[in-house]
């Protein structure tokens, strides 16, 4: 029965996703600055700078139709509830490695190398609390595991 009911409840985000989206211009989204994040992984200490998506306008938006993403750069979604979360590609043509976040700010989930443009929902499976797109590669490459921790700004 739950497992019914969370299938339910991530085709109900995913169609609502979409629709949000179609409706979504290109006009310029003001993130602010860049934040410094931290992940404590077993390579040690990795430093990024991150735009914060932590309104329905920006997490919208997130990186679609951004064309770079620096290696020490990414996207920081925050939310105000831990729940089951949907991503996709579409719009976005830079391939992404995405990091699901619980509320303590541990890694729960890692998508690696997701394909640039796609449709395909990208599902959390888990309630989470923030999520964080990065270039595609680098997880592996930095060594970032389920389970690391990341540290970023406003975080209790």
């Amino acid at each position: 029965m739950k497992t019914k009911i969370f299938i339910i409840i991530a085709l109900l985000a995913t169609l609502l996703i979409i629709v949000n989206t179609s409706y979504q211009s290109k006009k310029p989204v003001d993130f602010g600055p860049p934040l410094p994040l931290v992940i404590n992984s077993q390579a040690g200490e990795l430093n990024f700078m991150v735009e914060i998506a932590d309104t329905k306008q920006k997490r919208r938006r997130g990186l679609m139709h951004r064309e770079e993403i620096a290696n020490n750069a990414g996207m920081l979604f925050l939310y105000d509830d831990m729940r089951p979360r949907t991503f996709w590609m579409k719009n976005t043509p830079q391939s992404l490695d995405i990091l699901f976040i619980d509320a303590a700010g541990k890694i729960v989930k890692i998508e690696h190398a997701l394909k640039a443009l796609d449709k395909q929902p990208i599902q959390s499976d888990m309630p989470v609390q923030a999520v964080l797109e990065i270039k595609a590669g680098l997880a592996k490459k930095l060594g970032i595991n389920i389970g690391d921790k990341i540290k970023y700004p406003g975080q209790e």
